[in-house]
C-alpha cells in the first residue's frame, strides 16, 4: 500500500500555462481521504507554489527549489534547507550579464528577490513581487546564500545554445536543468528531489517502498528512481520516461489523476 504521493507540479499536475483540472484535484482529494499523504515536489519557491498547494489541500510539507527545501508552507516550519552557495550564484550572475539574460534569485526570507530583467536592465530588489529599488552593486548586495537561482531564456535563439554554455561555465558544482523551453533552474550539485523526499518520508514514518512519485522533467529523474512506484506523464522527457515504472497519459489528458485512481484507489 502506498502511503505518500509526491508529485511534480508544472507539466505533471498542470500544463505549464494552465490550471489544475477538476479531475486532478478530485483524485488527490480521494487519495488523502483514503489515508494517503499528498504533497508537491517542485522547482518553485514556497510563495510561488502555495496557491496550488492550498488548491490541492496538500497534507504534507512541500519539497521546493528542486529539493533544496522541505517546508510546511502554512507554518513556515523548515524540515530541511540546502541554500545555494553564494559564490556559485555569483558565477551564474557573471554569465547572465555577459549573455544578456534574465535572472532571479530568492533570499531565505522567501519574500526578497534579486532580479535582472534582460539586456540593458539593471538588477533590482523586489519584495513580494514588487520592485523596491535598483541595486547598483549586485555582487556586494548578494552576500548570503539564496535558496534558488533561475535563468530565463526569452530569445528564441537562446533556447538551444545557452544551457551547454552555462554548464561549461559552472562545472560540476552546479546542476543546470532546462525545465521549460524558457527556463533554466540552477541548483547545487548535491540537491535532488529524491534526497528531500527521503528526509520528508523519514520524518513522516514512511518507507521508500510506500511512496508513489509522479514527474515529467529531468529534475524528477532521481525522485522517480528513488520511489517505490514511479510514474511519468506522457509528455515527460525521455530521461524521465526511461526511469519510470509506468508511463500514463499526458498532463492535458489528466494522466496524473489516472495514475492515482489506478495505483492508489483501485
Amino acid at each position: 500500500m502506498y502511503r505518500l504521493i509526491i508529485s511534480d507540479l508544472d507539466g505533471t499536475l498542470r500544463p505549464y500555462d494552465g490550471q489544475l483540472s477538476v479531475a486532478t484535484k478530485d483524485a488527490a482529494a480521494q487519495a488523502m481521504n483514503a489515508g494517503c499523504r499528498f504533497t508537491l515536489a517542485t522547482g518553485r519557491v514556497p510563495q510561488s507554489v502555495a496557491s496550488f498547494a492550498d488548491e490541492l489541500q496538500v497534507n504534507a510539507p512541500l519539497i521546493c527549489c528542486s529539493g533544496g527545501l522541505v517546508i510546511n508552507h502554512r507554518t513556515r516550519e523548515e524540515w530541511y534547507k540546502r541554500p545555494f552557495p553564494v559564490d556559485l550564484v555569483h558565477e551564474v550572475m557573471r554569465f547572465v550579464i555577459e549573455q544578456g539574460l534574465r535572472f532571479s534569485v530568492y533570499l531565505d526570507d522567501y519574500a526578497t528577490s534579486l532580479r535582472k530583467d534582460g539586456p540593458g536592465e539593471r538588477f533590482v530588489e523586489s519584495i513580494n513581487g514588487e520592485k523596491r529599488r535598483v541595486i547598483t552593486q549586485p555582487f556586494a548586495y548578494l552576500r548570503r546564500d539564496p535558496i534558488n537561482c533561475l535563468v530565463w531564456l526569452d530569445r528564441l535563439e537562446d533556447r538551444a545554445r545557452v544551457l551547454p554554455l552555462l554548464r561549461a561555465r559552472v562545472g560540476g558544482a552546479v546542476r543546470a536543468i532546462q525545465t521549460t523551453p524558457t527556463l533554466i533552474e540552477c541548483i547545487p550539485a548535491d540537491v535532488t528531489k529524491a534526497h528531500a523526499a527521503s528526509i520528508l518520508a523519514r520524518r513522516l514514518g514512511i518507507c521508500r517502498e510506500e511512496v508513489m512519485a509522479l514527474g515529467d522533467n529531468d529534475n524528477d529523474v532521481e525522485l522517480l528512481q528513488w520511489a517505490g512506484l514511479s510514474v511519468a506523464v506522457g509528455n515527460a522527457s525521455p530521461a524521465t520516461r526511461a526511469v519510470a515504472h509506468h508511463v500514463v497519459s499526458g498532463v492535458t489528458e489528466d494522466g496524473a489523476a489516472q495514475a492515482i485512481l489506478r495505483f492508489i484507489l483501485s
